[in-house]
Formats: C-alpha cells, sequence, structure tokens
C-alpha cells in the first residue's frame, strides 16, 4: 500500500519541485473564482482554500467539534527512494537525507473532511517536534503553534482534480467527481519546512 501511494504522490511533488510558484492574492483569487465555474463552491471552503493559516480551527468552527488527525500512512523515506532529485534540489537537501512522508484525514467524529498528504525534512525539525510528528496524531498547525514555530504558508496552485475510488468512497460523491485540492510550502527561514498537498471535502 505504502509503496503504491508514495510513488503516485512523489511524482506529484516531484513535478511541483520542477515548477516551484508561489501565488499571490490576485492568483488565488482567480483560481478560487475558475473553481467556482465548474462546482457549486462554498464560501467556506472558499476560504480554506485560500487561507495562509492552518485549517483545522477554521474547520472546528465550520462543524462545531473537535478536529483530529487520522494518520494512514506514517514512512521514513529519502528523495532517493523517491527517485526524485528535483524534489532534493527543492528542499535544499542531499539526495539520501531523511525525510518524513504523512498521509492523514482531518476528520470528525462521523465525517473525513480533507485528505493530506506532506513531506518534511527531519533535519529542519527539533526532536521533540519530531516526536510528536511522527508518534502523535496532532494537526500540523497545532503543533507549530505549541512549539511556537514562526512560519508562513506559500500556496503554490489551488485547482481540481478528479476523485479516486478512495476519495469519493469516504466523500460520498462519485467517482472522477471533481474535488478542491491545494499544494503549498511551510517556510522557517527562508528554507521549506514541510510540503503538503490537501484534498477538500466538495461540501463544507
Amino acid at each position: 500500500m505504502f509503496d503504491e501511494v508514495i510513488e503516485s504522490f512523489a511524482e506529484y511533488f516531484s513535478d511541483q519541485a520542477e515548477n516551484p510558484m508561489q501565488l499571490s492574492w490576485t492568483d488565488i483569487r482567480q483560481e478560487i473564482s475558475q473553481i467556482s465555474e465548474k462546482i457549486d463552491i462554498s464560501p467556506s471552503l472558499q476560504i480554506l482554500l485560500s487561507t495562509d493559516g492552518g485549517v483545522t480551527k477554521i474547520l472546528e468552527i465550520l462543524c462545531k467539534e473537535e478536529v483530529f488527525v487520522e494518520t494512514i500512512v506514517q514512512e521514513v523515506t529519502t528523495c532517493s527512494e523517491l527517485r526524485s532529485p528535483s524534489l532534493a534540489h527543492d528542499l535544499g537537501l542531499n539526495y539520501f537525507e531523511a525525510i518524513n512522508f504523512r498521509e492523514v484525514w482531518l476528520r470528525t467524529a462521523q465525517t473525513k473532511l480533507v485528505f493530506a498528504i506532506s513531506i518534511t525534512p527531519f533535519s529542519r525539525l527539533a526532536p521533540d517536534f519530531t516526536h510528536d510528528l511522527t508518534k502523535a496524531d496532532i494537526p500540523i498547525g497545532k503543533l507549530l503553534a505549541q512549539y511556537n514555530i514562526e512560519s508562513r504558508r506559500d500556496i503554490c496552485e489551488i485547482g481540481l482534480k478528479a476523485a479516486t475510488v478512495e476519495l469519493a468512497e469516504a466523500f460520498h460523491i462519485f467517482p472522477n467527481d471533481l474535488v478542491p485540492y491545494r499544494y503549498y510550502n511551510i517556510v522557517k527561514d527562508g528554507k521549506i519546512l514541510m510540503k503538503i498537498l490537501e484534498y477538500f471535502r466538495p461540501v463544507l
């Protein structure tokens, strides 16, 4: 399972590494406008796609209940294993340096809300942060706040992708229905701390 998942998303992250671009606020507004022409997108979802902050607190306000992490995949790998020199270059890492691959659901007790995939270089994390990232089901935004890490989110891409069978089942839609997503980097001291890809439940 892990090999299939990581190969698919490693290819995506590698493609983005070859064409890195931070969207301006004007770009973000235009992308969301284009999405709204293709699917019915609520104001709440527009906010989630465009925010340069964490989504967990916003989700908790919208859902009026706790949102927690359900970890699906948690693996240590390298850009070498991912066969991605472009990703290593984009991250500014040695080709064989350890990175964390994490695949999670943000969800309430009853509903899966966001499917998120992240890649994180271990060398840029404090030991306690690394422990909580790999051993505890804590949302990234809450971890950053817990450890008082000053960072920013650079949104690189917002769009729509066809739902896989797994996403369709989780979101209660049909396979190939369009699902909103965003891709962004969390940056600290000018270096990429995390790369994150998020798929959102179309009805939020």
